[in-house]
C-alpha cells in the first residue's frame, strides 16, 4: 500500500489490554513459561481471526533480547513464535498485510 505508514513498535502497543497483560508478565517468565504462554494465546485468540496489530506486538514482545539470546527458553515460547510468524507470512502472501 503505498503512503501508507506502518505504524512504529511504540504506536502498536498503545493497547490498553496490551499493557495490562505485559506487566502482569513481569517476573513470571522462569517461574512459569507455560502460564506465560497460555496468557499470550489468549490474548491473540484464534490466530487466523486475531488483528495483525495483536500479531506484531507479541512477535516483537518475543523478540526482545531476554528471548533472543536463551536467557528465557521454553518449548511454548518457540512454538508461539513460529505460529504468529507463519501466520503473518501466510497474509502477506495473500496480501492481508
Amino acid at each position: 500500500m503505498i503512503g501508507r505508514k506502518t505504524p512504529t513498535i511504540k504506536e502498536l502497543v498503545n493497547d490498553k489490554k496490551w499493557k495490562i497483560l505485559r506487566y502482569s508478565l513481569i517476573g513470571q517468565w522462569k517461574k512459569a513459561p507455560q502460564y506465560c504462554c497460555i496468557q499470550l494465546k489468549n490474548y491473540l485468540g484464534k490466530l487466523n481471526k486475531t488483528s495483525t496489530k495483536k500479531l506484531r506486538i507479541v512477535k516483537e514482545y518475543l523478540s526482545k533480547n531476554s528471548f533472543r539470546t536463551g536467557g528465557l527458553r521454553h518449548s511454548c515460547i518457540n512454538k508461539l513464535r513460529v505460529q504468529i510468524s507463519n501466520e503473518l507470512y501466510a497474509r502477506e502472501v495473500q496480501g492481508y498485510w
